[in-house]
């Protein structure tokens, strides 16, 4: 949110061309405030700029086509917007800290700084429904489940909205409320605090519950090291998901709660607010990357599975020509590669001494990679 000046619409009086301040505050007071917005949205909007590039080159062309990748892109725009204009804001508080500021500039601060938190908690629903698949879910279960986070957003729009047009009523007023009181005599703010808290912590509640009944119930699945590798794998891309997009978020939400009811400190309270924004899309979209340069990785990275002796993760190997009619390979660990074009189409067998192998692979270019699937 831009700094709460003195700038709203009401003019300060001046004797010999400087303002009259009112009883006990002073310069250096009047500019904590936008030099401290400014470090916060600088140093968090700068570090996004890096986030959105690795963002769009870790993600696979499916990944971009998906709506929880636009709404990432949209979320880190918003958060880079929103440290622009709060930039822009700032330095023109710090310089000119007795100009009033344009209606139209606070109004669409405050919207900004709240409708971000409703996007990034739209994608964490997103991320809840991936877990909880509606094909796969009881239906029952799965609106049950889904019901309360629902309903906290739509409440949450429904109070920005009223929010914002108090804010707008407010300073087109020309009293002689000060900016940094002004959000504060609202209700709104301080109950979007608090849906925002208790529809993070729902959701994270369930997301990490179904974390733990996919790990328990995934013991059976671990009996080869092929198999730990992967559900290890995907248990570490779920708890940094876990993290990044619920922890974090309701961790900041607390902290601003406490700091605004128990030391009442509404100042201090939106300093927080303001790094929870950007944190709160940093944890989203760093998750997202999380797991797309994991997927990045696999894909072009050759992989060692050979967790037990004779087995084969990956093959590289060239086109053949047309008079090439058969291949074989005996590799380190003892196994036995065959190879046969047939109508364009390679027949591919691993034979070894624990388990045996098949697959095909097209020809589609000059080195290829064909990852083996266990048929045993």
């Amino acid at each position: 949110m831009a700094s709460p000046t003195f700038g709203t619409n009401a003019s300060l009086p001046a004797t010999m061309g400087q303002p009259i301040l009112p009883p006990g505050v002073s310069t250096s007071s009047i500019l904590v405030l936008p030099v401290t917005y400014l470090v916060i949205s600088s140093v968090l909007g700068a570090f996004m700029v890096p986030l959105l590039i690795a963002l769009f080159l870790f993600s696979t062309r499916e990944l971009r086509r998906s709506t929880i990748f636009v709404l990432n892109v949209i979320s880190v725009l918003l958060g880079i917007a929103q440290a622009i204009f709060n930039a822009r804001n700032d330095i023109r508080s710090i310089l000119n800290p007795f100009i009033p500021e344009a209606t139209a500039t606070f109004v669409s601060s405050a919207v900004l700084i709240a409708l971000g938190p409703i996007l990034v908690d739209s994608i964490l629903l997103l991320r809840l429904v991936a877990v909880y698949p509606y094909t796969r879910t009881p239906k029952l279960r799965w609106f049950l489940l889904m019901a309360f986070p629902v309903a906290c957003k739509v409440f949450r729009v429904v109070n920005i909205s009223m929010f914002s047009h108090k804010v707008q009523v407010a300073v087109a007023n020309d009293t002689a409320v000060e900016g940094a009181n002004l959000i504060e005599t609202f209700p709104q703010i301080k109950m979007e605090w608090i849906a925002q808290l208790l529809d993070n912590t729902y959701m994270s509640t369930v997301f990490i519950h179904r974390l733990y009944r996919h790990h328990r119930q995934s013991h059976a699945l671990r009996s080869t090291p092929h198999a730990k590798q992967s559900f290890s794998s995907v248990l570490v891309d779920l708890m940094w998901i876990a993290t990044f997009n619920f922890v974090f978020p309701d961790i900041l939400n607390l902290a601003q709660l406490i700091v605004c009811y128990v030391h009442k400190d509404f100042t201090t309270a939106t300093y927080i607010s303001q790094a929870n924004f950007h944190v709160t899309i940093i944890g989203v979209v760093l998750a997202t990357v999380w797991v797309s340069a994991t997927k990045w990785a696999d894909k072009h990275m050759p992989r060692d599975l050979s967790g037990s002796e004779g087995l084969v993760s990956s093959l590289r190997f060239t086109r053949p020509t047309r008079q090439e009619t058969e291949w074989s390979e005996t590799t380190g660990k003892g196994s036995t590669v065959v190879g046969t074009p047939r109508n364009g189409v390679f027949a591919v067998s691993v034979r070894s001494e624990q388990c045996r192998y098949e697959s095909k692979v097209r020809s589609g270019s000059d080195v290829e990679e064909l990852e083996l699937d266990d048929k045993v």
